[in-house]
């Protein structure tokens, strides 16, 4: 587990003000009668087939391991399982598969994706817990703009995120749009047709079909078709949705993936559906699954030698693991933004591991536990002098959940068995 208090540039969030949508099939959401100054990037998912630097990999026959593991793992589990603990199963299932002796790690990156997300509403209903929706303040920040990590100064106030359900509603009269850009034949000649890709597209459309999405199929489509069109659906009305989901198969490298004519940064993926841009999305999961290459390098893999049977985390003795495999990466702020600290009481996000560490930590898995983090962060707390928001953002190669309760469990089972009554 790796955690950086710190500021991630100089820029900060200004957050944005949900006004109710009224709509035929409006429902009682988490947020009513909640004040709803949101930050901006919030309530994204976003899942890379491989770490930085690295190459993932495609069978031209059966497709690529990363959708071909979503789709297998979504139709098993999407009955009853959480979406982020479906990336962990699909995580698994990809450390497991080896190419030449080479290995393939994913990275989920969460951007506030601060609740649980069931695409089976009774499972919400089942794991929601009940709570008293009233009218709260947030508490109140006074940031020193001019400080490299944010200072600011915390004012007593109703925790929002007290009041709000953990999971996402799922509820509306529609799941929403799946857009799938299949990127399949380039005008640099460098780049190889992605044969193969076409049974990642059509195993997503049956998959993603299945869970109520409206699918559509763009394929090679040029840099600016794609901004275009993703713009266009953003600005579509999307109130009586669920979510959105957005799939990209193609090249890419460390920093890029590819359009047909040119590459483009992956933030074109998901800019449009900000919260400032997409105000029918707010509040609601946006979802990106980026199937490409981020890098040339391959993992080697490292073997885990251990006495005959299983080890304690149930691994096979002689298997071979990714090497990036098992690490969570926890960030106080996206990338190129402030991260705020109150001079007297400390950092929003600490403060807010911390209570909930407290709180929850023996009894639910860390993902979990960080996303409440999440969760408070975004909602409990914004500057005075400039109302900005901050959003923690969590990158997870996690292969399994992590419960630190387990261990006071196992440790009081051993002293039963040592010391029988």
């Amino acid at each position: 587990l790796i955690i950086f208090q710190a500021c991630r540039g100089s820029l900060t969030d200004p957050g944005i003000t949900k006004t109710d949508i009224e709509t035929e099939t409006k429902t009682e959401t988490e947020t009513d009668g909640v004040p709803s100054h949101r930050p901006s990037f919030e309530d994204t998912l976003i899942v890379h087939a491989s770490n930085p630097g690295f190459k993932s990999y495609r069978d031209i026959k059966t497709g690529t391991w990363l959708i071909q593991s979503i789709c297998e793992v979504f139709s098993k589990y999407a009955i009853n399982t959480e979406l982020q603990d479906m990336m962990k199963i699909v995580a698994k299932t990809i450390s497991d598969k080896e190419s030449d002796g080479n290995k393939q790690g994913i990275e989920v990156s969460s951007r506030n994706f601060y609740k649980h997300l069931y695409f089976n509403p009774p499972m919400e209903d089942i794991k929601s817990h009940s709570k008293e929706k009233i009218i709260v303040k947030p508490n109140q920040l006074n940031v020193n703009s001019k400080c490299v990590e944010s200072e600011a100064k915390e004012m007593t106030g109703t925790p929002q995120s007290n009041t709000v359900s953990r999971h996402y509603s799922m509820k509306y009269r529609r799941r929403g749009k799946a857009l799938i850009l299949n990127q399949i034949r380039f005008e640099d000649q460098g780049l190889s047709v992605r044969k193969g890709s076409e049974k990642d597209c059509e195993s997503l459309k049956v998959s993603l079909g299945d869970l109520g999405f409206e699918v559509e199929v763009q394929n090679d489509l040029k840099k600016d078709e794609i901004e275009n069109y993703l713009s266009k659906v953003a600005q579509e009305d999307h109130s009586d949705a669920d979510c959105i989901c957005v799939v990209a198969l193609t090249h890419g490298d460390k920093k890029n993936i590819w359009a047909s004519d040119k590459p483009f940064n992956p933030e074109v993926l998901w800019g449009s559906f900000f919260a400032n841009k997409c105000p029918t999305l707010i509040g609601k999961p946006k979802i990106f699954i980026i199937q490409a290459c981020r890098g040339d390098k391959k993992d080697q893999g490292v073997s885990n030698i251990k006495t005959d049977g299983e080890d304690q985390n149930g691994m096979n003795i002689n298997s071979k693991i990714p090497s990036h495999a098992d690490i969570l990466v926890a960030y106080s702020t996206v990338e190129g933004y402030v991260s705020m600290r109150d001079p007297e009481n400390g950092s929003c996000f600490i403060q807010s591991l911390v209570k909930i560490l407290q709180t929850d930590g023996m009894r639910l898995d860390l993902l979990s536990l960080l996303t409440r983090v999440n969760q408070m962060v975004a909602l409990d707390f914004e500057s005075k002098d400039s109302n900005s928001k901050q959003m923690p953002c969590l990158n997870s190669t996690l292969t399994r959940s992590i419960f630190f309760g387990q261990c006071e469990e196992n440790k009081k089972a051993n002293q039963e068995n040592e010391n029988p009554i």
